[in-house]
């Protein structure tokens, strides 16, 4: 038997309205699907910090991918993801260090 307890969250308008919007056709409160949105979210972030405190011990260990490995999953992702990009290897990116595929540093 679980308990509840309340929390107050504010919600911009259209939030708000999404959030009701979903509800309604899964016959659900707001509460519940609001609910079920956050256990969702920590359950993905919780997982997000195993996969880097996993990362992190190989890491430390040494284990690392060869550059043949990493060729072979960055090439599954380049023609999709980065199809525009200028560096059109894994090798061409470890050589410019500089080098920002994803355009986030000129953004800041």
């Amino acid at each position: 038997m679980s308990t509840s307890s309340t929390i107050q969250v504010s919600l911009d308008a259209k939030l708000k309205d999404r959030l009701h919007d979903l509800a309604k056709p899964k016959s659900c409160s707001e509460a519940d699907l609001a609910a079920e949105a956050i256990a969702a979210y920590l359950d993905h972030q919780a997982w997000i910090a195993s996969e880097i405190e996993q990362g992190v011990k190989e890491a430390d260990a040494g284990d690392f991918a060869t550059p043949e490995e990493a060729e072979a999953v960055f090439g599954k992702w380049k023609s999709q993801r980065f199809a525009g990009c200028r560096a059109r290897s894994l090798g061409g990116l470890l050589k410019k260090k500089s080098a920002d595929p994803t355009g986030f540093a000129a953004r800041r």
